[in-house]
């Protein structure tokens, strides 16, 4: 099942280790960043159906965008990712429309199932 997804990290090779695991699963990266600007521009120009998103990146991080996706783009389906374990932190995105919250390090199968959950699982459904 095709899906247009966008990883936006600040870490190259956590934006690798999605970005491979996503294709794999069918799903086709349209996009990179790392920073908050970044994720902003790419996703005007791409409108994914899923952003992968850390929270905690050079000029602007993800919590200080995330009303404005959500504003902009209701529909797409954002994971926030973070070495952040802290409990505000992971509140604060999921009350500004994070639809999960991934703490690195996180496992293949952990992305796995997010992407099953947020995205395949809903297209069999007919439901973007």
């Amino acid at each position: 099942m095709k899906f247009r997804f966008v990883v936006v990290d600040d870490a190259a090779f956590i934006r690798e280790i999605i970005k491979n695991i996503g294709e794999r699963l069918g799903g086709s990266c349209v996009g990179e960043g790392e920073n908050g600007r970044d994720a902003l521009s790419i996703v005007k120009q791409t409108l994914p159906d899923l952003l992968f998103l850390d929270m905690v990146m050079p000029i602007k991080n993800g919590l200080e965008i995330l009303e404005e996706l959500r504003e902009i783009w209701p529909d797409i389906k954002i994971v926030a990712c973070s070495t952040l374990d802290q409990q505000e932190v992971m509140d604060e995105a999921l009350s500004k429309g994070v639809h999960h919250y991934l703490t690195k390090p996180f496992s293949k199968e952990e992305i796995e199932l997010v992407i099953d959950k947020l995205i395949l699982s809903r297209k069999d459904q007919n439901h973007v």
